[in-house]
């Protein structure tokens, strides 16, 4: 089961297969912290550009409420900053919107069985954040 918050909406459904489903698309933050609290997916995908200034606060709601939800991150291009935050809130992969049709079940997949989808240069860097 997935909750998609603001990503590429419907067009997502297009990658179903028998392994997961849309369950929910969500538009507005609490309606989307309402949505994951009484659905529990197993993956949200949420939309960077959608958060703005609240990332990891909103990241950090979604991991109170669902704790059990792993979240993908989907986004533009972001800093390395942006994602290394993206991760110390809570997110299990980061998927460059301009390699949704490439990955995106590869994504779901792999963070499903408890994978991380970032790059290794992204875990190095978290890496270095945690020993200083």
């Amino acid at each position: 089961m997935i909750i998609t918050i603001q990503v590429v909406g419907k067009a997502l459904h297009n990658f179903e297969d028998d392994s997961f489903q849309i369950i929910a698309h969500d538009n507005e933050l609490n309606a989307a912290v309402k949505s994951s609290e009484s659905h529990k997916p197993k993956i949200i995908l949420l939309d960077y550009n959608f958060l703005k200034n609240r990332t990891s606060l909103f990241i950090k709601s979604l991991c109170l409420v669902s704790a059990e939800s792993k979240i993908i991150m989907l986004g533009n291009s972001l800093q390395e900053s942006q994602l290394l935050e993206c991760l110390t809130a809570g997110i299990y992969g980061y998927l460059d919107k301009k390699d949704v049709v490439k990955f995106f079940v590869q994504a779901i997949k792999a963070v499903d069985s408890g994978e991380a989808w970032v790059s290794r240069r992204i875990v190095a860097k978290l890496i270095e954040s945690i020993c200083g």
